[in-house]
C-alpha cells in the first residue's frame, strides 16, 4: 500500500517513456540537461585533480560531495567523466541538433528545403555537364581515330618529298 508522502518529504517525479522523450525535445530542458552534464564533467575533473594533488584544502572542499564520488578512486572517476563526456557529445552532435531544430523551427525546415533543392539543382546541372563532356570526349576519340590514318598518310607523303628533295639536291651539287 502506497502512503502519501509526508510534508517533509520531497516528491521526486521521474519522466519515463514518451514523457522523458518530450522533456529532452523541449529546448529549455535539453539545454538545462546539457548544462548539468557540463557541471558534472567539471566537478569530476576537479575531484580528479584534488585526488591527484593530495591538497588538504581541496579535500575539505569535496567533503560535501556525494558518497559515491568520495568513495570512488581516480580510475572510477575518470570512467564516470568519460561517460558524462560521451553523453554530452551525443547530445551536442550536429545530427541531433539538426533534429531538434527541425522539430522546433518550421523556418529551419524551410531553409533546409531550399538548400536541398539548390543542391539538387546543382547536382542535376553537374550530371548534365558530365553527360555533355562524355559526348565531347567520345566525339574527340572518334575524330582522333579518324585523324590517325591521315597523320600516317601525311608522314608517308613527307618522307617521299624528303627523298625527292635529297635526290634533286644530289644532282644540283
Amino acid at each position: 500500500m502506497d502512503y502519501p508522502p509526508k510534508q517533509s518529504e520531497e516528491v521526486v517525479k521521474i519522466a519515463r517513456g514518451d514523457d522523458a522523450l518530450s522533456v529532452l525535445l523541449h529546448t529549455e530542458f535539453r539545454n538545462k540537461f546539457i548544462n548539468e552534464l557540463i557541471e558534472i564533467e567539471y566537478f569530476l575533473r576537479e575531484r580528479i585533480n584534488e585526488m591527484e594533488s593530495d591538497h588538504a584544502l581541496a579535500s575539505y572542499l569535496f567533503q560535501s560531495a556525494p558518497s559515491v564520488v568520495q568513495l570512488t578512486g581516480i580510475d572510477g572517476l575518470r570512467e564516470m567523466m568519460a561517460i558524462v563526456i560521451q553523453i554530452r557529445q551525443q547530445f551536442e552532435s550536429a545530427a541531433l541538433k539538426a533534429l531538434f531544430y527541425m522539430k522546433n523551427s518550421p523556418k529551419y525546415i524551410e531553409n533546409l528545403y531550399k538548400k536541398l533543392n539548390h543542391l539538387k539543382t546543382l547536382s542535376e546541372k553537374a550530371m548534365k555537364k558530365s553527360e555533355e563532356l562524355e559526348l565531347k570526349r567520345s566525339d574527340l576519340f572518334k575524330k582522333l581515330s579518324d585523324i590517325g590514318p591521315q597523320i600516317h598518310e601525311q608522314i608517308q607523303q613527307t618522307k617521299q618529298i624528303q627523298r625527292r628533295v635529297s635526290f634533286v639536291c644530289l644532282f644540283c651539287f
